[in-house]
């Protein structure tokens, strides 16, 4: 592949990845030992109970195809968040939950050190702008304060690549660079955040209409996008068809204009290291949105080497003017887009760009600024690099910006002993059944969820006692889709509990009963157990990871299941008949004895591309290393 081909680029980046991992390593190394935990957001909320819920899977050999935690069954294959066959899914075989929860983040900096040095070598730029551009992609808050998204901080740290892979495709269109770029961008789009991959099509978009010149170049570009699709087959044919039933819909302009960064806030957001930034500080709470949505602090130095060195020598004429020219532009298009309605851009990209409608959170377009920085930083540095004086400056500069970003990167990692985890285990896992939510009481939830009550949220005890109240478990462990809103599998009727019932949840006991549930949790953490139904439904199937035990009176009896998904059902054992209950989208009626499991065929046959493209991948790697070998 193209990496290969020069000795001395192999030699670079073994060494630019070397220091990065040496330097993650030792930053990071209370929570890659798992001495410390990082507790944060939607960590606790939803991704932790995740993680928990695919271990216990791969516990009994298997991978989770099917969330039994989620609203009485949802499918996990498929849910654009799952990421079920990227790598670090298998973490959760050896580590508990909490533990894989902030490895993720931590290994993906390297990650994103290296493709961002990848990039702006690909590029032509010089040794020291690549590192200084690594240090700083790699190292701000936009990536760090994104840990509570693991998913989100694995599709970021592959951007650069993609980016790189892109551009190396079109200068030399062979089958070797072809199938980097499928590899890469395999792992970028099975990384699990379909918003990051959409803007990352994007970015790809415009290069290939800068710097494509050739039909055979479009070709080859074209057959890698095809490769990925089918190298993420596995993944992206189960979300399809879900995506077909769930409730999910296009949103509208002011429901998509949620966390965005105000014009009062742009400055603050170049120099303060603070504004909408540390979790762990009542300042970390500003303007509009949550302090990681927000954050886009870059170093010290960054602005005034953007501000007062880049910005003026993008009107000099010099063979990197048009590479300022781009990065600037791509800071100001971020930038732009990021401050929502208010802007006046989001509202355009929002009605006429394929695909905006389907993602809120306008702040997320300082993705794009998280691109433009670092490359702005390495150009201006290649640019000062070209006289002696010049280089001097340009290296003290780079140093002591990446410098001021690593001397507070663990401040957006706001961490715990990971005792804590282990005291609140008790609390801190689903029932064995099925559990419905109702939120007859939010005091508790408001006064979580309240910003002023997190000034002491680093502390033990506060993070023990938020853990034991119940709260975190909600929308994760026994998922509420309203509340959290992570979870886009579900059908409409579904995405309430009065569209389960057609009644007050507390208010007629003997319908959930009939529906098999025999808990519920009210947000004070409070469970109530309810009283067996008449024909004893909620006790004749056993849950399972991936599926149920079903284990009827006798063969002829009928054991109906609340499940949100009827297809994808089979027997597996015994004597297992499954219908569709009639007059329901959503229950199964299984007759006989034996056991059921959910083996979506939409898995199975992207599972079967995904194979095959893993062969050609591996022939084409074959045919490439022996041609190099005859030369």
């Amino acid at each position: 592949m193209q990496i290969a081909s020069k000795s001395s680029e192999v030699r670079e980046l073994a060494v630019c990845s070397a220091f990065w991992i040496l330097v993650t390593s030792v930053i990071f190394w209370p929570i890659l030992s798992g001495i410390k935990s990082v507790f944060f957001g939607d960590l606790s909320l939803y991704f932790i109970p995740q993680f928990a819920n695919i271990g216990a899977a791969m516990a009994e050999g298997k991978l989770l195809l099917w969330n039994h935690s989620i609203l009485g069954g949802v499918p996990h294959v498929g849910n654009p968040q799952g990421w079920l066959l990227y790598p670090t899914v298998w973490l959760n075989a050896f580590l508990p939950a909490w533990h894989v929860a902030g490895i993720i983040p931590v290994l993906h900096i390297p990650v994103a050190a290296v493709g961002m040095h990848l990039l702006a070598r690909r590029i032509g730029l010089s040794v020291i702008g690549a590192a200084v551009a690594a240090g700083t992609f790699a190292f701000s808050s936009v990536l760090l304060t994104k840990a509570q998204f693991p998913n989100m901080v694995q599709a970021i740290a592959w951007t650069p690549w993609v980016l790189a892979c892109v551009i190396t495709c079109i200068r030399k269109p062979t089958a070797g660079s072809a199938a980097l770029l499928t590899v890469v961008g395999s792992l970028s789009i099975s990384a699990g955040h379909a918003q990051i991959t959409w803007m990352d099509a994007l970015l790809c978009i415009v290069v290939v209409l800068w710097k494509c010149r050739s039909l055979r170049t479009l070709g080859f570009l074209v057959v890698a996008s095809v490769g990925m699709v089918l190298l993420c087959a596995a993944y992206i044919f189960p979300m399809i068809e879900i995506a077909g039933w769930s409730g999910r819909d296009h949103m509208s302009l002011a429901a998509a204009n949620r966390f965005r960064v105000p014009a009062s806030g742009l400055v603050s957001y170049m120099s303060n290291m603070h504004a909408g930034g540390n979790p762990n500080a009542q300042s970390g709470y500003r303007w509009s949105g949550n302090s990681w949505e927000v954050s886009a602090y870059f170093g010290l130095l960054a602005p005034v080497i953007v501000w007062f060195i880049a910005l003026p020598l993008m009107f000099v004429r010099h063979r990197l003017q048009r590479l300022f020219l781009a990065s600037l532009l791509l800071c100001a298009f971020g930038w732009w887009l990021s401050l929502g309605v208010q802007g006046g851009l989001f509202p355009f990209v929002f009605r006429f760009v394929p695909g905006a409608k389907a993602f809120h959170d306008p702040a997320r377009f300082l993705h794009f600024v998280h691109i433009g920085v670092p490359l702005a930083l390495a150009t201006t540095l290649t640019v000062l690099g070209e006289s002696k004086i010049g280089r001097f400056v340009g290296l003290a500069l780079g140093v002591c910006n990446v410098a001021t970003l690593v001397a507070v990167s663990t401040l957006w990692y706001p961490v715990v002993n990971s005792r804590v985890w282990l005291d609140a285990a008790a609390y801190y896992k689903p029932l064995s059944r099925s559990v419905l939510y109702s939120q007859q009481d939010r005091s508790v939830w408001l006064q979580y969820a309240n910003p002023k009550s997190f000034a002491d949220v680093g502390t033990d005890k506060s993070v023990l006692a938020f853990l034991k109240s119940g709260v975190p478990n909600i929308p994760g462990t026994w998922g509420v889709v309203s509340l959290g809103g992570y979870e886009p599998v579900a059908p409409k009727s579904s995405m309430s509990m009065q569209g389960w019932t057609g009644a007050e949840p507390l208010r007629d006991h003997d319908v959930l009963s009939g529906l098999g549930v025999t808990h519920l949790l009210t947000s004070n953490g409070t469970t109530l157990r309810l009283s067996k139904s008449e024909n004893g439904l909620a006790d004749s199937a056993i849950r399972v990871t991936n599926g149920w035990d079903v284990r009827s009176g006798s063969p002829t009896d009928d054991v109906r299941i609340l499940a949100l998904r009827t297809f994808g059902w089979e027997s597996v054992s015994g004597q297992a008949v499954i219908e569709s209950a009639s007059g329901s989208d959503h229950a199964l009626v299984v007759s006989g004895w034996g056991k059921i499991a959910y083996h979506p065929a939409s898995f199975r046959i992207g599972l079967f591309f995904t194979l095959i493209a893993l062969g050609i991948l591996a022939g084409i790697n074959l045919h490439t290393v022996q041609s190099a070998r005859k030369v």
